[in-house]
């Protein structure tokens, strides 16, 4: 066996100190991300890493891809100090304002042309700043390959199959899968480790692969703010207040008047 050829979706996103009001482009409706610190959604972090350890059992290569402005080539060298073998970035002025669907469809058509062997494809559950989870399913769909969402634990087999556990709202779900396979991952998947200082010398001898709109086969009409039928209405903080009361009376007075305003409030039921 040759080893698994695994693929992992990287997006670079605002830094959470700097998403305002005034990140949003009014004209487009899109996030302004040219003058913004741009720093890699969290949940990726725990894709890569989780694409690392399975290299190190069943051998092959981790290939990054990402989409974004060029200037994020320096900040996906970061990658491949933690562990990416190759990484292309799909960047091209048609590619700005995508929404997830046009996202989903521009990193596919790379896959496809650049990637076309992958057994897995990992992405984090959602970005921090869209939060939709979508791209990960619209991925796979685009692909034609299965997919399973919000996973926190998997383990690599001899047999090629993946055994699972899918986070649900009420508990787990537990089964198999074989590859190809997508897989979105949670923050429980496991603890991204920071680059090692030979880690980061060994990436500085790598490059990372700039892909144009011109470089893959894709319909102009589905990539970017043309191919986005979503986009940003706007943003705004919602106002906050609150109120506060004193009790006052011997620790047990206390704790029943406060038993009682919060059964007057309905918090115990009738």
């Amino acid at each position: 066996m040759s080893g698994l050829q695994i693929v992992v979706c990287v997006k670079f996103v605002l830094d959470p100190k700097d998403i305002s009001e005034e990140s949003i482009d009014p004209a487009t409706g899109t996030i302004n991300r040219a003058n913004y610190k741009l720093v890699i959604n969290p949940l990726d972090k725990h894709a890569l890493f989780a694409a690392r350890q399975l290299q190190k059992i069943a051998g092959g290569t981790v290939t990054v891809v990402s989409m974004g402005p060029p200037s994020i080539v320096e900040d996906l060298t970061e990658t491949l100090a933690l562990g990416a073998d190759k990484v292309f970035l799909f960047s091209d002025p048609l590619f700005a304002g995508a929404d997830t669907l046009a996202t989903s469809y521009t990193l596919a058509s790379g896959i496809k042309k650049f990637v076309s062997s992958f057994d897995l494809i990992l992405c984090g559950a959602r970005s921090l700043d869209g939060s939709t989870a979508q791209v990960g399913p619209q991925l796979a769909v685009h692909l034609g390959i299965p997919w399973v969402t919000n996973l926190s634990a998997f383990n690599w087999q001899q047999d090629r199959f993946v055994n699972l556990k899918m986070k649900l709202e009420d508990g787990y779900l537990s089964f198999a899968v074989k590859p190809p396979v997508l897989f979105t991952v949670n923050r429980d998947i496991n603890q991204p480790s920071p680059p090692t200082l030979m880690d980061i010398v060994m990436a500085r001898s790598k490059n990372v692969t700039i892909i144009s709109a011109q470089d893959i086969n894709l319909e102009s009409n589905r990539v970017g703010l043309t191919g986005s039928p979503t986009r940003f209405k706007e943003i705004f903080y919602y106002p906050t207040k609150r109120k506060k009361e004193l009790l006052f009376g011997s620790p047990e007075e206390m704790v029943k008047a406060l038993f009682q305003e919060l059964r007057t409030k309905g918090m115990f039921g009738q």
